[in-house]
């Protein structure tokens, strides 16, 4: 299970939790930081999370790709992104890239594992009514920096003028849902442990 900074998205802003995990009812990805009770160093792990009130799913997880991104490290603070179709009825999540600022190098080819999941789409209109990042560790104490937050919409070309013209009620309509529900999040993330 990983540990670490998510950029995500919630189904709502005061769920009621049965403990204080910030990845309850998250959907979205965890940048691992937090090695505690894992056999392998998971540190950079990025984990695809589909989680249903306190019970976690993760259907997919990249371990850090060193010999891309270099060492892994929480003093530098990697930029991770990805794209969501909130409409799509698997998948659902696209782009995902990783940057490490001190290279200059970004990772997109070791995210595919993320970019070709199949399964049902976990980013439906009502689980991303709140986007949000979330910090979740297995000791007191820890903690970490999610700055440059950016969540966007994709606006896609929906009719022509005279199309919009014959189909004015159905086309624009369906086009206001892509436009309002098709988001985009971003996010620059630095890792730093020790005491609240």
């Amino acid at each position: 299970m990983p540990r670490g900074l998510g950029i995500g998205f919630y189904s709502n802003a005061n769920g009621t939790p049965t403990s204080a995990n910030g990845f309850s009812n998250f959907k979205g990805l965890i940048l691992d930081v937090d090695n505690s009770g894992n056999a392998t160093n998971r540190n950079g792990a990025l984990a695809l999370t589909n989680a249903s009130g306190d019970a976690e799913n993760i259907p997919v997880t990249v371990l850090w790709p060193t010999a891309t991104l270099g060492t892994f490290s929480t003093t530098i603070p990697y930029v991770v992104t990805y794209s969501i179709n909130t409409l799509a009825s698997t998948g659902g999540i696209f782009n995902v890239s990783v940057t490490n600022p001190v290279t200059g190098v970004t990772d997109t080819a070791d995210y595919l594992p993320i970019d070709n999941y199949a399964g049902p789409n976990i980013f439906t209109p009502t689980n991303t009514a709140f986007a949000g990042f979330m910090d979740s560790a297995s000791n007191f104490g820890q903690q970490g920096l999610v700055s440059n937050f950016q969540v966007g919409t994709y606006s896609p070309v929906v009719a022509s003028r005279l199309d919009r013209g014959r189909q004015q009620h159905g086309v624009e309509r369906r086009g206001e849902l892509e436009r309002q529900y098709s988001r985009s999040t971003t996010s620059t993330t630095k890792h730093r442990h020790g005491s609240v």
